[in-house]
């Protein structure tokens, strides 16, 4: 039973096998910010990650139940979260994915606990929503998005009504994600063997086909690098060489003779750290909700430039610390990597991009807005 004068909630935190996971790091953030909420937890599988939840009062993982075939996985996983809901009087349910909130809402739903459910990405104008998305609109009391360009296209898409959206902002750290003084930067470069003359572009994401580093690789890597003789390569998340996609990534570098200059370092817990290395992110891929690794990196004053998915118009247009390219033009990325680097008004976007932290993505100012939407 749960302790009595205390607001409790339950998270359920679904989860993939990469390490490196922005939705699931926001979460954390907002975990650790609702220190006067009694938590629990239900999740899907073990990871390392469940030593970030610590302070859960109980961590319950559903690993025989989603063994199960899903036309009994699902009723069996609703009736016990029914219970546990009962059993610990929890009032109030924040699903982190579609799958979470499937599992766990309709009964839950029924027997009037709030749920609320946070959606972390969108999909491309040719992707259609399915039926779970469709049952969404039925489970869900409150719907949290990353960002108002979010709001706008769910609202629309899914025909949800918009008094039911919420845009709240992702948390950043700003004990951990700040930029380091140009010492710190220089012995960081030097501890990964990177000369200080070298301008260095990362790509941080897990390496798979959705973040598109085979199509960046083939036709924008080679022809930045005859314009930028100094660039190296990073890309800074999820590698397994045995992977297919993974090793067509790895051996584009070598068909195009620039796997001297382009890196895959694999998983890394210190972002902060790579962040401070490089001199500008990309984020290159297909589509997103609100890139993580695009405010984190403007945080530590690295500057951004974009495809045109999700959110990033609203934040790096709109608060001039990037640029955006439309989706899939290679050619235009080239350019627009190449001219930053030299652009005079660079030191602009990396001042523009610190105080945004501040600005939007302050734990006070979001955690004050998810209490409020949380709140039964």
């Amino acid at each position: 039973m749960g302790r009595p004068g205390k607001q409790r909630i339950l998270f359920v935190a679904f989860q993939t096998l990469n390490r490196a996971n922005g939705g699931l790091e926001s979460m954390s953030e907002i975990v650790n910010g609702l220190g006067h909420w009694e938590k629990y937890m239900i999740t899907q599988r073990r990871t390392q990650r469940l030593e970030q939840w610590k302070n859960f009062s109980r961590i319950v993982i559903l690993r025989y139940v989603m063994k199960l075939p899903k036309v009994f996985s699902i009723p069996v996983s609703n009736i016990f979260v029914l219970i546990f809901c009962i059993q610990h009087r929890i009032r109030v349910v924040y699903c982190n994915d579609i799958d979470a909130l499937v599992y766990v809402g309709p009964l839950i739903r029924v027997a009037g606990v709030r749920i609320t459910f946070s959606i972390r990405g969108v999909k491309t104008p040719d992707e259609k929503y399915g039926i779970k998305w469709k049952l969404s609109k039925w489970i869900t009391n409150a719907f949290i998005v990353l960002s108002y360009d979010m709001k706008n296209i769910l609202s629309a898409r899914l025909g949800i009504d918009r008094s039911k959206v919420f845009a709240i902002y992702s948390i950043v750290n700003g004990e951990k994600y700040k930029p380091y003084d140009s010492p710190g930067k220089d012995s960081l470069r030097k501890s990964h063997n990177i000369m200080r003359d070298k301008t260095v572009i990362g790509i941080p994401a897990a390496v798979y086909p959705l973040k598109q580093q085979y199509e960046f690789i083939t036709q924008s890597c080679a022809a930045i690098l005859e314009k930028l003789p100094a660039a190296v390569f990073y890309f800074i998340g999820d590698f397994d060489r045995k992977d297919p996609y993974c090793r067509k990534c790895l051996q584009a570098t070598i068909d195009l003779g620039i796997d001297d200059r382009v890196f895959f370092a694999g998983y890394s817990s210190q972002m902060a750290d790579w962040y401070n290395i490089f001199d500008l992110t990309l984020v290159v891929s297909k589509r997103e909700g609100l890139s993580r690794v695009m405010i984190e990196s403007l945080s530590c004053g690295t500057p951004v430039i974009s495809f045109d998915v999700c959110s990033a118009r609203e934040i790096l247009e709109k608060h001039d610390c990037g640029r955006v390219v439309s989706n899939g033009d290679f050619d235009k990325l080239t350019s627009e990597i190449t001219g930053l680097v030299n652009f005079s008004d660079y030191q602009q976007y990396v001042e523009n991009g610190i105080a945004l932290r501040e600005k939007l993505f302050s734990s006070d100012l979001n955690l004050a807005k998810f209490e409020k939407v949380l709140r039964p």
